[in-house]
């Protein structure tokens, strides 16, 4: 009987030290990284954005988990060197292949079927305090893309990584097609979203499991407007945390200079979920980064930071 009860005890103890002291901050931050030419010498913003991250790893306020959208130019490795994060995954590269994908069709391409080279990979990648247990990646594919977004070989990027104190976590990546940049039409973007979505689908159930906790944050390039939205939100079973925090004001703190709208109906998005023996539950959400190196803005997008909070069930 008193064997009984010390294990009982046990338990309680340990559920009520999990729920007290588990969280895990994860940025998103699409860096405005094209190409040259599209964008000129990036260098010296790239450097700021990793003074700035290096400086908040130093006083414990940085993410420990980074993903980085448009990490395109070669300037990219020396901003996350110069960030200092011991553990570092980068998505597909300008060549590799969907598993799923055919070869476009012989004759003139028609939208999303236009191009069958890349210049550049996706430009994805996920940097991280704690060590991977397992990585994945995948291209979205040549048939799978509308206008100018066919120049990069966009796709989406898995890490499970081991938080201290809570065990394994799938952290997810993407970067989708855009819209108004693209260079075509709404339906051409719509189409090629879809099919992307798809492909995000087929990668959750390969790399997925449900007794795993998980944050999937990116650039979807897809607004809770957008009539891709309700395809996104079916494909990915996860919850927004921009929705929840904005319903549960007093349960998730918003940042400041955060309007409610910024935290779901923009293209950068969170999303999470718990697992079988574990609950996931954001407390903070805010658009951070947005600062200015002289009169330059560091990026055409704000990050989307988000701090999680593990409890058991």
């Amino acid at each position: 009987m008193r064997l009984v009860l010390f294990f009982i005890l046990l338990s309680s103890l340990s559920t009520s030290v999990f729920a007290q002291s588990k969280s895990l901050r994860v940025m998103s931050y699409n860096v405005n990284g094209l190409p040259w030419p599209l964008e000129k010498d990036k260098r010296p913003l790239f450097l700021e954005i990793a003074r700035i991250i290096k400086e908040k790893r130093e006083k414990g306020t940085a993410p420990h988990v980074l993903l980085i959208q448009e990490g395109f130019r070669p300037e990219t490795k020396e901003m996350i060197a110069a960030m200092g994060y011991p553990y570092v995954f980068k998505g597909p590269n300008d060549s590799e292949m969907n598993p799923l994908d055919k070869k476009c069709p012989p004759g003139p391409k028609q939208p999303p079927c236009q191009n069958t080279v890349s210049i550049v990979g996706a430009g994805l990648w996920v940097l991280s305090e704690y060590p991977f247990i397992k990585t994945s990646k995948i291209a979205f594919g040549k048939t799978r893309c509308a206008g100018w977004d066919c120049y990069a070989n966009k796709g989406a990027v898995y890490t499970q990584i081991k938080v201290p104190g809570v065990g394994a976590v799938d952290i997810l990546s993407t970067h989708m097609n855009s819209r108004r940049s693209s260079g075509t039409s709404d339906e051409n973007v719509w189409a090629a979203q879809r099919k992307q979505i798809s492909v995000l689908k087929y990668f959750l159930g390969k790399t997925r499991s449900a007794n795993v906790p998980a944050i999937f944050a990116g650039d979807f390039n897809v607004r809770t407007s957008f009539p891709t939205y309700p395809d996104l939100d079916k494909a990915l079973l996860m919850k927004s945390t921009g929705l929840y925090c904005v319903a549960n004001s007093q349960l998730c703190q918003i940042g400041e200079e955060t309007l409610p709208e910024d935290l779901h109906n923009k293209v950068d998005q969170h999303f999470y979920q718990g697992s079988k023996s574990i609950h996931l539950t954001p407390v903070y959400a805010a658009k951070t980064m947005k600062y200015k190196l002289g009169d330059q803005e560091l990026s055409d997008h704000p990050a989307y930071e988000a701090i999680y909070k593990f409890s058991a069930r």
